[in-house]
This record gives C-alpha cells, structure tokens and sequence, in this order.
C-alpha cells in the first residue's frame, strides 16, 4: 500500500504530490512494485485535482484500488499524520484501518495559520478595526482551519497564544521570529518539508499543526469481495464496492418438493376441433362428452 499526501513534498520515506501534475501520482507508483490500494490525502481545496491524478494512474494501472481522502487540514499536517502513522507497526494489514486510523488522528490533530500580515488575505474577511490594526504595526494573527468556512475568524497574536503549554507546535523551516515569540509556552519544533501555496494564504503564511495520533483501530470489517479492504458503512472506500448480497436461501438436504404447499396451475386449453363450438350447441360443457378430457369421468 502507497501512501501519499497532495500538495507537499516528500518527507522521509513519505511522498508528496504536486497538485499541477496529472500524472505525479502514476510516477509515485511506478517507483517500484505496482501495489495493490494507493491512499491519497489531500486539504480539501485539492480535491478535483486529487481525484484528477487519480483518474490517470488507474487508466494505467486498472487492478490499482485508490480512495482519495479530502480532510479539513492544510498539506503539513496531513503530512505529519501520514508520516507518523507510515512510522509505526502495524501498517502492512487492512488498508481501511490505516484509513480510520488517518481519520481519526485528523479530528483530534489542529492545523493552524499564522499570518504576519493580513494584506491579501480574502478568507476570512478581516474586521475593520484588523486592517486598521494591520496598518499601523506588524501584529501577527493567527486562523484556525476546519469547521465552516464562513465561522472562520483570525485573531491577534498580541492578544495571546491559541496553543497550550503543553501543547507541541510543528512548523516549516524559518519561520518568523515574531511567531515563535507568539507561540507561547508551546514547545515548536521544524519540519523539512515544503507545501505548495493554497487558497487561504496571504502575501506571507506559516503553517502550524498541533499533532495527536489516533490509536489503531481494533474493530473487524467485513472483508470486500472486490479488492480485500475493510467495508466502512456498507461499501469499500477504495473500489467502490457495495455490500455483499445475502446468500440464496435453499432448501434443507432431503427437503422434498410434494412438502411445499402445492401452486393452483391453469387448466390446459382444448385444442380439440369444434370441442368448445359442441358444447355451446348441446349445452353445458361436458353434456355430450365434448369437453372432457379423456379418461376423466362425465
């Protein structure tokens, strides 16, 4: 299985994708053997162009089963997810736990912004007293990502840090000194890896992410018929596949057939010439014998 993140570099063992290249992913699985389910990560402005790459390695590579995960993070902390949990034991079985487990980690992990300025930013709006503010000194403000876009709001990095004392902080490489002064009592620690510019930077934006990693799933699902992932809600997220029909019910060993209520059948037509003209002569069918079947008692 091949995990992959869109929109970042490469970390480790861990590959990045560059959202502008169809056919990045397909060269991410032609660097070695062809595997058999590919999981891509992707902020969720990178959809289309996830799905995208997507579309292009499997026209390539038809037996390759991919899910594409759109999560409410920006590139860093997905990355940072991926490469945590590509790091521990235990990632060789059901590729739908590794799934759960990326979940899981990402509604617990924090994917922060901090801007130095806010010239440029058009999500979320700024107040008008922030541009005043922004006007007159470099203030540092911070957003935090998830939830709706339109509740998003940045607040003032002078006001206080929106990390805990125990909280770890991870962060690009040369970051602002004003940051990791509002940072706070956080402990901060740099990541080498880059990631491409999205649609909520502004002139200049550092990415943070407070990272917690889900525990292993320990739940059974039901195996696809398909490609041997686990089933989530009734269908594989990798092939598509949808539920396993219920077998078909058959009768017991010895069950015989004369047991079944017996089914009302239609009586066979008379084909005899002129039957039904000689009984509508002589009266009610059977007064002459002319409707009877033969053998059958008048």
């Amino acid at each position: 299985m091949i995990v992959t993140v869109l929109g970042a570099s490469h970390l480790g063992e861990l590959p990045g994708l560059p959202a502008g290249d169809d056919t990045a992913l397909l060269r991410v699985v032609g660097q070695g053997p062809v595997p058999g389910h590919v999981l891509v990560l992707t902020p969720t402005h990178g959809l289309v162009a996830a799905r995208e790459q997507a579309h292009v390695l499997v026209a390539a590579h038809p037996q390759v089963k991919v899910c594409v995960l759109p999560l409410p993070h920006h590139a860093l902390t997905l990355t940072l997810i991926a490469y945590e949990l590509l790091s521990g034991p235990g990632t060789d079985g059901d590729p739908t736990a590794l799934l759960l487990q990326v979940r899981r980690s990402a509604e617990a992990s924090r994917s922060v912004l901090w801007y130095p300025r806010l010239r440029g930013l058009d999500e979320p709006q700024p107040t008008l007293r922030q541009g005043l503010t922004d006007l007159v000194r470099r203030n540092g403000w911070f957003r935090e990502l998830g939830g709706d876009a339109a509740d998003a709001v940045v607040t003032s990095g002078r006001t206080g840090s929106p990390f805990d004392a125990t909280d770890t902080v991870h962060h690009l490489a040369g970051a602002p000194a004003l940051m990791t002064e509002q940072l706070g009592a956080a402990r901060s620690i740099e990541v080498p890896v880059e990631v491409e510019r999205a649609p909520y930077w502004a002139r200049s934006t550092t990415e943070l992410t407070v990272l917690r990693v889900a525990p292993r799933p320990t739940e059974a699902l039901r195996p696809c018929r398909d490609c041997g992932a686990g089933m989530l809600d009734g269908q594989c997220p990798f092939c598509g596949q949808g539920p396993v029909p219920p077998p078909e019910v058959r009768p017991p060993a010895g069950y015989l057939a004369s047991a079944a209520p017996a089914r009302a059948t239609e009586p066979a037509a008379d084909e005899r010439p002129f039957a039904h003209a000689t009984a509508g002569a002589a009266g009610p069918a059977g007064a002459d014998g002319a409707d009877l079947v033969p053998g059958e008692p008048s």
